[in-house]
């Protein structure tokens, strides 16, 4: 018997197959332990062609097997099971890829306790890839009610069945198998089932498939009627198949939740505000959960949040999806806000996906958050094709609970395009800002009249909120801080002052070349550490060399903790013209630094002159070197690590985060009680 067997179905992949058979057969295991089964679901390109070409180059391993009709990918891997013969099953869709370990990583695992499922977490990147050590699989015994309805809730919302392995025994002799015939939503009941029955599953940390998302697939061509009708059916049939098993009892308000919010939530509300559907399909739905649900939870004659929320049942499982939709993004100050609030909400059990509009390579999300990309390239991108991509990628996986426009107010008003136009759905909009709206304005990203379609707004400052609250047509603002990196925190409390240290983006808008002239001109030996990159790099470099003072600047590059190259310097420098919120001072000031900065935004809300640090005249070299020569004959005193430190609590990492879920959640509830008083 062969260790495993890979399932991979087909369908018109000639021109995306060829990476993902090459990540098949460069596995660290012995071919001679698994076996791949191709099933070619009646494709019309070549895609039989290289199967078959690909079963010659390994006729012990491969084995093709054609399809007369198309069956959609279901049918496909019903049929790859039937020709199986592996001790595990594992499912891989012919576009995406797999590193070069998983079956080797997945299988050992596996052999420590006969597990039912093992599960890996994917990227949507080969750079993702990962591998961890045993001590970090999270081994799941289902062995309680209460641990099998949480497990089952816990990944109602994640049904493809790539990424993990299963026993076949376990399949086979629970006779669990896809829904054939369905475009989207056939590994629903599968999924449902299998977490249902599992009893032994090995969650590892490891990124080990790499997700690619493919425009032309037919999660994306789907339409929204078809996509609609199409997940009603998957998610009954995985309510009537349960009931079959005896189990609808045990995860009856589990599945009262999952039936309301994909079908009531997402389904329910758009048919009502379409003329896709008849009152006939109304009836349905409605029938559907009164026959399953009055009887089981009493008093619930019909869709009721209000009663949801009396339960606590969105506060006890936390199983919020939260978006936050960005439109470009590299490695920067608002890119590791962003991680640090989505690993918070991971942590609490949010399901948190990170959607980046346009990507071109660098890779910024934290491996444990969910990231997905609509487009790969700036050029010709407008708000309507993002717009479009994003509401594919909704109708593939799931619509949020809240979807967070960050930064740019241009991506508030394509999140409410999306879900007005596109969509139909009224989800929650925040806009999460970061700077003023006059800045984006006159960069191009949207103005005020962009931010007219969110619930609510974010405010990383009061400088922000204060602008925001001029403008008629916007309220519910909140300030919301930028929590601490607390990975960054290096505390020291001897430091040399002399020794200035600037974190950040090298852009034209951060005037580091004001520093540079500052220290020139600076009585005494001033030092600078440089940590970050950008384009004026290499401008900098030149300048520092031309001032004569190349020997006292040190340039580090881009690092992922930065203050560990500056333990000992005293002072965090700032001259930016403008700052959305200077996180950078705020990590500065949590390691024991005194700041100096210009008075952008947020810095006189948290710089006390001469207790924690200086502010200094924006654009005036002048300025800063006499503040220089004022600290160097200590006619200014040096801020006390032990101050600097004890000013900023209210951003410390737990205190921020929670802050924010708390606006999160307020908002949440506040739309969707708005939405139910409409639609009863």
């Amino acid at each position: 018997m062969k260790k495993i067997s890979i399932i991979i179905p087909c369908f018109n992949a000639a021109n995306s197959i060829l990476p993902c058979l090459t990540s098949v057969e460069n596995q660290t295991m012995s071919l001679s332990n698994f076996e791949i089964i191709l099933v070619d679901d009646a494709s019309t390109d070549e895609t039989l062609t290289i199967l078959e070409e690909f079963e010659k180059k390994y006729p012990d391993s491969v084995c093709v097997v054609q399809c007369s009709e198309n069956g959609k990918a279901g049918t496909a891997r019903n049929i790859g099971m039937q020709y199986a013969s592996g001790e595990y099953f594992m499912f891989v869709d012919s576009d995406d890829i797999i590193s070069a370990d998983m079956l080797s990583r997945m299988y050992s695992v596996a052999q420590i306790d006969c597990f039912d499922i093992v599960e890996c977490n994917l990227g949507y990147s080969v750079d993702e890839f990962i591998t961890y050590n045993n001590d970090a699989v999270d081994i799941q015994l289902l062995n309680s009610d209460d641990s099998r309805r949480r497990f089952f809730i816990n990944h109602a919302w994640t049904s493809a069945p790539y990424r993990r392995l299963y026993r076949s025994d376990f399949l086979i002799n629970n006779h669990i198998q896809f829904i054939p015939n369905l475009k989207i939503g056939e590994d629903l009941p599968f999924s449902y089932l299998c977490n249902a029955l599992a009893s032994k599953v090995a969650i590892l940390p490891d990124v080990l498939y790499c997700y690619v998302q493919n425009s032309n697939s037919l999660m994306h061509s789907n339409s929204v009627k078809n996509y609609y009708m199409d997940v009603f059916l998957a998610l009954t049939t995985s309510i009537t198949q349960l009931a079959s098993l005896n189990l609808f009892s045990l995860f009856a308000s589990e599945l009262r939740y999952i039936y309301f919010k994909k079908v009531y939530l997402d389904l329910f509300f758009y048919m009502k505000n379409s003329n896709c559907f008849s009152n006939e399909n109304f009836n349905i739905i409605q029938n559907f959960y009164s026959e399953c649900f009055i009887n089981t939870d009493t008093n619930n004659s019909y869709f009721n949040y209000q009663d949801l929320l009396q339960e606590n049942f969105l506060q006890k499982y936390n199983r919020e999806t939260i978006d936050f939709f960005i439109g470009v993004a590299e490695r920067g100050g608002v890119e590791n806000t962003v991680n640090q609030v989505s690993k918070f909400l991971t942590q609490n059990g949010v399901r948190v996906r990170v959607i980046q509009a346009v990507y071109e390579g660098t890779p910024w999300v934290d491996s444990c958050i969910e990231f997905h990309y609509l487009l790969n390239n700036r050029n010709d991108v407008d708000s309507e094709k993002i717009a479009l991509e994003y509401a594919n990628l909704i109708r593939q996986t799931e619509i949020p609970d809240l979807v967070i426009a960050t930064a740019w107010p241009l991506m508030t008003y394509i999140a409410k395009d999306v879900m007005d136009s596109k969509l139909h759905f009224p989800c929650p909009i925040i806009s999460w800002l970061h700077t003023t709206v006059d800045h984006y304005c006159q960069a191009g990203f949207g103005g005020i009249d962009a931010l007219q379609g969110a619930d609510a707004h974010f405010a990383i400052s009061n400088d922000i909120k204060k602008e925001l609250s001029v403008y008629k047509n916007i309220s519910k603002i909140y300030t919301v801080h930028n929590p601490i990196d607390e990975n960054k925190i290096v505390f020291h409390s001897n430091r040399n002052y002399r020794k200035l240290t600037f974190v950040g983006r090298l852009s034209i808008e951060k005037n580091v070349s004001l520093i540079l002239k500052s220290i020139a001109s600076a009585s005494g030996d001033w030092f600078l550490d440089i940590i970050g990159e950008g384009p004026e790099e290499s401008n900098l470099k030149r300048e520092a060399s031309k001032l004569g003072i190349e020997n006292k600047i040190k340039f580090w590059g881009w690092q992922s903790n930065p203050f560990e190259c500056a333990r000992d310097n005293g002072f965090l420098i700032l001259s930016s013209y403008y700052e959305g919120s200077p996180l950078a001072a705020i990590e500065g000031l949590a390691c024991g630094m005194g700041v100096i900065s210009t008075p952008v935004s947020g810095i006189k809300e948290i710089i006390e002159p001469g207790k924690n640090g200086y502010i200094f005249e924006m654009g005036n070299p002048s300025s800063l070197t006499s503040l220089l020569n004022n600290i160097s004959a200590h006619k200014q005193p040096i801020p006390l690590p032990e101050i600097c430190k004890s000013s900023i609590n209210e951003y410390e990492y737990q205190n921020a985060c929670k802050s924010f879920y708390d606006d999160c959640k307020q908002v949440i509830f506040s739309k969707i009680q708005d939405v139910c008083s409409l639609t009863t």
